[in-house]
């Protein structure tokens, strides 16, 4: 007789990363701004510990980094750390859009089809936060059709990096527009199973991309913030 193994919950260290990490990649945190321990703690309500341990792996995965006389700060990108960036995902993320035409299927292309619906929808909403999170579902399942969890996760981790100033080029309508667009190529090479017009089109996005996200650093000047615990 064979039995389901049980399903463990999430320890408390991992809700607060995953929790962090959506927040960060969400563009909730500006530049420079101070997370600590204690401030993060009380506003989950947990203890120190699985806070201090969430902060650590952010800390390692590039994501925060510590300051001098204690806490973590959010990293401030240069042009420099933008093209660093950007170099990699030109080596990982064609290369995954290529593996996902080759992989296609229906229920993958289906949900990139709606993710861009949404998108739509959100534009006319005027609703930047949906749009985002719908933008991100396109890539999840664009990506999870490459069939390898360690690229797709590679993927993630490089991207968390410049979400910041991503989530702000967001609120450009013209910004969005283009977004679709190329999303669109995206889609129609990976329903056609074209793996060279997939990676082509993501290496125009990629492009695209490179190239609001430095507009969009030259113009935006970040202040010296406050704590910012949750």
């Amino acid at each position: 007789m064979s039995i389901e193994a049980l399903q463990r919950p999430q320890s408390l260290r991992q809700q607060v990363y995953e929790r962090l990490r959506t927040a960060l990649r969400a563009g909730e945190y500006r530049p420079n701004q101070r997370l600590t321990e204690i401030g993060i703690a009380e506003a989950l309500g947990v203890s120190r510990t699985p806070v201090r341990e969430a902060l650590g792996l952010l800390s390692r995965e590039g994501l925060l980094s510590s300051m001098p006389h204690g806490g973590f700060k959010v990293p401030d990108l240069q042009v420099d750390d933008l093209n660093d960036i950007f170099e990699l995902r030109y080596l990982l993320e064609p290369y995954a859009a290529g593996l996902a035409a080759r992989n296609a299927y229906h229920e993958g292309v289906t949900g990139m089809h709606v993710a861009i619906q949404t998108e739509k929808q959100c534009l006319i909403d005027s609703d930047n936060i949906a749009f985002v999170q719908a933008s991100q579902d396109f890539r999840n399942r664009l990506f999870a059709m490459a069939g390898n969890r360690r690229l797709a996760a590679a993927i993630s981790q490089v991207e968390g990096h410049v979400q910041f100033v991503r989530s702000e080029t967001f609120d450009d309508w013209k910004t969005r527009t283009v977004l679709i667009s190329a999303q669109e190529q995206i889609l129609e090479a990976v329903r056609l199973r074209d793996a060279e017009a997939a990676a082509k089109a993501m290496r125009a996005l990629l492009t695209t991309t490179k190239n609001t996200l430095l507009a969009a650093m030259q113009q935006y000047k970040v202040d010296d913030a406050p704590d910012v615990y949750y």
